[in-house]
């Protein structure tokens, strides 16, 4: 796969991106099955699957144990993930769910009343 076909699927198989689980099933078929890759599918691959199984696969914005168990059985193998390029993507998913509890946090730190210790403000009560 090079550079022309990432842009050919950019453009007109996934113009808004991996928005539907047969988007994702395309993106995962061509990772698997193209022995060669540019360094433009993998910026897309690293960018787009994330952002659909964080944001999109239900439930959305979050990984529940369900989908962690479909995550670990489509990209791991006795433990291991199956490539560097599925490793960059687990980073970046994984950065995308650590981002989004401590957006979460600072969410309910700043509107109260809440858990935690804080040297400027209480603990709240249950």
């Amino acid at each position: 796969m090079d550079s022309q076909d990432v842009e050919m699927l950019r453009h007109y198989c996934l113009p808004h991106g991996v928005k539907t689980p047969a988007d994702l099933m395309t993106m995962l078929v061509l990772n698997n099955f193209c022995p060669e890759k540019c360094p433009e599918w993998d910026a897309f691959f690293v960018t787009e699957i994330p952002q659909y199984i964080f944001r999109i696969m239900p439930p959305e914005n979050r990984v529940d144990q369900a989908k962690l168990h479909w995550i670990f059985t489509r990209f791991t193998t006795e433990g291991r993930v199956n490539s560097p390029l599925e490793s960059l993507m687990l980073t970046e998913l994984l950065k995308m769910v650590v981002a989004e509890s401590v957006a979460g946090l600072n969410a309910a730190r700043r509107t109260g009343p809440w858990f935690g210790a804080d040297a400027a403000r209480p603990v709240a009560a249950a």
